[in-house]
């Protein structure tokens, strides 16, 4: 069966620096240019089955660090969004040796496309190793099965047999996502060499929390990227795996061409990050600024800052950072008063932002009543979903089927690429 609930949106991109290729690799979209960091993106008629994420990519050009800020000021105040992109120059700068662990999830939801899509990943990552690197395999499902008893040096020799490692792997049972992130962040530490654990997964686990409490709790020097693979993964999990690792979360959907995607996701594990972040807000005012703290700025992945402000009229916002071993700083000049900068959906997005940094505070807290009490207002203000909060349609039309009605049982599509019988019919 196929549900009737298809669907249409249109999108629009202000990238606050000049927009160059524009693609989706799991849906056929319309685009449309409306000036140079500007476009309209609009959903095609013949793939509205809402049975996967919509993944929209655009990237913007330039050498040198690129900002943007979006406002919008309404009877509760000012609202702003400030978009930083990494410049492409950070390719050329030296990086240092890096300690590579590697997650892939095995697990019965993985089975079938999003497994083969993972392995091709993972095994486009080993060839880029440097020799100077050092590399790790933990394959999980309900156990762990490591491929070394540690880390072992990038060696020609042993990256052929990581391959064939990866290679030989297959789906069987549960996700116990706990005991492979404690593996992972307890190898003892390698000296002159950072630490990045990137999990290769769709996040379908039971207990987010307690995982990401343990990951933030253990994570020592290292660094946790995560690569949702599939089309309807657990973002929430990976993105704040990837929060609290001070690493990047993205994703891998089963229509784009592999290779290509573990060479975009491997960018951000192999070139430095911009590091230090700082802003200067100069006048304007600013309060609840979201994510605190900010986060490394990542080859190919912006960073966006949302907060609220006070000010009024011109001024200049700062941002100053480091490059390597480099300082970088670029400057905005904005006009707090200036009538054609409104953005609606800004204050919900700021909330939206505000509510999971408020999720994240209270994962391993003791006293969270006040924090909690926080999410419910912000959900119910701003018309959001939280772990608190819960919106129901209410009908007002009158029962013509008896005291009680009739059920009926509606379609639900099963996201593309996830086999009904090890994940639906299991349970």
């Amino acid at each position: 069966h196929i549900a009737a609930n298809d669907i249409g949106f249109d999108v629009a991109i202000d990238a606050g620096a000049e927009i160059g290729e524009i693609s989706s690799p799991t849906h056929a979209i319309k685009t449309a240019r409306t000036g140079a960091g500007r476009a309209t993106v609009t959903l095609s008629p013949n793939d509205r089955i809402p049975n996967r994420d919509f993944v929209l990519r655009y990237k913007v050009t330039g050498d040198r660090v690129r900002a943007g800020l979006a406002l919008h000021r309404d009877e509760t105040g000012g609202t702003f969004a400030l978009l930083i992109h990494p410049p492409d120059s950070l390719r050329n700068v030296p990086r240092t040796a890096r300690e590579m662990i590697f997650v892939i999830d095995c697990s019965g939801s993985m089975n079938g496309r999003p497994l083969d899509v993972a392995k091709r990943a993972l095994v486009k990552c080993l060839k880029r190793l440097e020799p100077d690197d050092t590399f790790q395999i933990l394959r999980f499902s309900d156990r762990v099965t490591m491929f070394e008893q540690g880390p072992v040096d990038a060696t020609v020799q042993n990256v052929r047999r990581g391959i064939a490692f990866t290679e030989r792997l297959s789906t069987d049972g549960g996700t116990e996502l706990q005991q492979v992130v404690r593996m992972a962040l307890d190898y003892p530490p390698s000296p002159g060499r950072m630490r990045i654990v990137s999990f290769l997964t769709d996040g379908f686990i039971g207990n987010d929390r307690e995982v990401v409490a343990f990951a933030r709790a253990h994570l020592g020097n290292a660094r946790i990227f995560s690569f949702g693979v599939g089309s309807s993964v657990n973002r929430y999990l990976l993105e704040a795996l990837a929060r609290v690792g001070r690493g990047a979360s993205a994703f891998i959907t089963l229509d784009e061409a592999t290779e290509i995607a573990a060479d975009e996701l491997y960018q951000r594990v192999e070139h430095p990050a911009l590091t230090d972040l700082k802003i200067d807000w100069g006048g304007m005012g600013v309060v609840d600024v979201q994510p605190n703290p900010l986060p490394d700025l990542y080859l190919g992945r912006p960073v966006t800052v949302y907060g609220r402000f006070k000010g009024e009229g011109p001024t200049q916002v700062r941002i100053s950072g480091r490059a390597g071993r480099q300082p970088f700083e670029t400057s905005l000049e904005i006009n707090l008063s200036e009538p054609a900068f409104r953005h609606s959906a800004l204050p919900a997005v700021w909330a939206r932002t505000k509510i999971a940094g408020l999720h994240d505070a209270l994962i391993g807290s003791g006293d969270s009543r006040e924090i909690s009490d926080e999410v419910r207002l912000l959900s119910l203000r701003y018309g959001l979903l939280s772990e608190f909060t819960a919106f129901v349609a209410v009908d007002s039309l009158t029962r013509t089927a008896g005291e009680f009605g009739t059920t009926l049982v509606q379609p639900v599509s099963v996201p593309d690429g996830v086999q009904y019988s090890t994940t639906v019919e299991r349970k």
